[in-house]
């Protein structure tokens, strides 16, 4: 009913006009049903819209007015006509707390030209940042909004001090309340950052040298520019593969065609100690906690991830020989059948992308298990994938759960994920049984298959 493009006073002005219209506040009543008319006690309104009556609360939602602004608006024109509605405070011009366009544009000011100097351009996606607004502004790790208000009234202190030596009024200064709102409401492109881990170093050194062009050339600045622009556009060509056979295996399981081919994803994560006590009482601790690993396999078309929970009396490392282990009772225990495997993995050299793993998978070929298999390695910094998902419902179910054994950290995998996505699967128990043996592969394949040269520089490898 109402048109969006109103301003406020304009919109308040227009349900004035109405509501004068059909107001009745004469001295007595106008009751038809009535011979004898009383003394008025109050004004009536009757709401109108396009010729018909209706009841108050449909009048306020095809005008979009709450009740008390509606009552407001009426007892404005009763008092005063038709003019507009003001507050009986004033508002914000009646303020005399309130700070001047002058003060809040120095505030803008600031945090505009901090941001300019101590700022940093991703020319790409910006991790956590969903908006693609070209003035971001990413203010280092250890800059906080407070600091950045510290500097300011140090500053403006500053300059206060030259005006006052030249006979001028100081500028009034705005307190970090008023600070953080001006910055959040006028603002918002300018960001701090949280440290983070596991980050790129490509993208690292690519953007130290975006941060330091400031005083180059526009060529040499946009040659900078390029060499980052081209690299995140490698990045979203590996992953866009990632998803896309993601979303293929999916595919398959929903049609019944796992058993033609299956993709995985494997991973190792942070060791977990125990026990550990979410309520840690004060004079208690441990001098060496007991350590358990954690390898995950993720079943891309199904979901689902089996978690290796690794007692430190178990293995000793995270080299080959574990992790095709583990691969090998997995396929063995947990594998779909599959005739055609694609696996992905990050680039970690001693654990994924060796010769000895590589010799394992043609090994499976040979012997039949696989028709084809498919090994792709993600690229470094950008290895964000599904087992680190699964290992975070793992890590937020521990922070919370007393664990005291083996056990109670398999209960936690297991409660970990209401719909049953975790999945977990001791290699022994602290008694020393072995449930998942890990063998000598190294010594096995050796004699059977020859070194691949310049591994590292391969990404997908059939």
């Amino acid at each position: 009913m109402m048109d969006g493009a109103l301003k406020t006073e304009e919109r308040k002005m227009f349900i004035m006009g109405r509501v004068s219209a059909t107001i009745q506040c004469g001295e007595t009543t106008q009751c038809s049903k009535r011979a004898g008319q009383k003394d008025r006690q109050r004004a009536r309104v009757s709401y109108m819209v396009e010729g018909k009556r209706v009841c108050r609360e449909t009048y306020m939602f095809l005008h979009s007015v709450g009740d008390t602004q509606l009552r407001n608006i009426t007892k404005s024109y009763l008092q005063k006509g038709v003019v507009p509605p003001s507050k009986a405070s004033g508002g914000i011009k009646a303020n005399k707390a309130a700070h001047s366009s002058d003060d809040i544009n120095r505030v803008v000011t600031f945090i505009t030209n901090f941001a300019d100097t101590q700022g940093l351009v991703i020319p790409g996606r910006i991790s956590g940042v969903k908006s693609s607004d070209p003035r971001i502004r990413l203010l280092p790790t250890n800059q906080t909004k407070a600091s950045v208000w510290r500097s300011y009234e140090t500053e403006l202190a500053s300059k206060n001090d030259q005006r006052v030596a030249k006979g001028l009024p100081p500028h009034r200064s705005a307190k970090q309340t008023t600070f953080l709102n001006v910055w959040r409401r006028y603002c918002p492109f300018v960001i701090t950052s949280r440290p983070k881990t596991d980050l790129c170093w490509q993208c690292q050194k690519n953007n130290s040298a975006v941060y330091q062009s400031a005083n180059l050339t526009e060529e040499d600045k946009l040659g900078r520019i390029q060499t980052q622009t081209e690299h995140l556009a490698h990045v979203a060509v590996e992953r866009n593969l990632y998803r896309d056979m993601v979303l293929d295996s999916q595919a398959a399981v929903k049609e019944g065609r796992d058993g033609e081919e299956m993709h995985y994803s494997f991973d190792y994560a942070q060791q977990m100690h125990f026990p550990t006590d979410p309520d840690h009482p004060g004079p208690m601790y441990f001098l060496c906690p007991r350590k358990c690993g954690l390898f995950g396999v993720t079943c891309d078309g199904t979901n689902k991830q089996v978690n290796y929970l690794i007692d430190e009396g178990m293995t000793s490392s995270k080299g080959s020989n574990s992790v095709i282990s583990y691969l090998h009772d997995y396929f063995d225990q947990f594998g779909r059948g599959e005739r055609v495997l694609q696996l992905h993995c990050d680039n970690c050299g001693g654990q994924n992308k060796n010769k000895f793993l590589m010799w394992y998978l043609a090994w499976r070929t040979l012997y039949g298990l696989h028709d084809e298999i498919g090994v792709h390695f993600m690229v470094s910094g950008h290895t964000k994938f599904s087992p680190d998902r699964t290992f975070g419902l793992v890590k937020h179910r521990y922070k919370r759960t007393f664990v005291s054994s083996l056990q109670d950290i398999s209960d936690v995998v297991e409660e970990s994920s209401v719909n049953g996505h975790n999945i977990p699967r001791l290699v022994g128990l602290e008694d020393g049984t072995v449930i998942v043996p890990s063998y000598d592969w190294q010594s096995f394949l050796a004699p059977f298959f020859f070194p691949l040269a310049g591994i590292k520089k391969y990404h997908h490898i059939r």
